[in-house]
């Protein structure tokens, strides 16, 4: 394995662009991972059945957002949720 030198400009160029892209992907991530589709897969998140988190969120103890049949949960506030699960016990 061969490992070339990079001169001292070139390095620091080539951090700010890793770190530029690095901040580019984050906000990418977050935005898409905001929020989880469907009791299915929310339920999975915080480990309840779909049936569960129905209950949960007809009683308002979890938010979640209607799109027309579909439902959508913000991610923050499934963790709200399954932190306040642990703090319980």
């Amino acid at each position: 394995m061969t490992v070339a030198v990079v001169p001292a400009e070139q390095h620091e160029a080539l951090l700010r662009r890793v770190e530029k892209l690095e901040r580019l992907f984050e906000g990418y991530i977050s935005a898409v991972d905001d929020e989880i589709k469907g009791y299915k897969a929310a339920g999975e998140y915080v480990g309840l059945s779909e049936r569960q988190l129905r209950r949960l969120v007809k009683a308002g103890k979890v938010p979640c957002s209607a799109h027309g049949t579909r439902v959508t949960f913000s991610r923050k506030d499934l963790y709200d949720y399954k932190q306040s699960r642990k703090l319980a016990y």
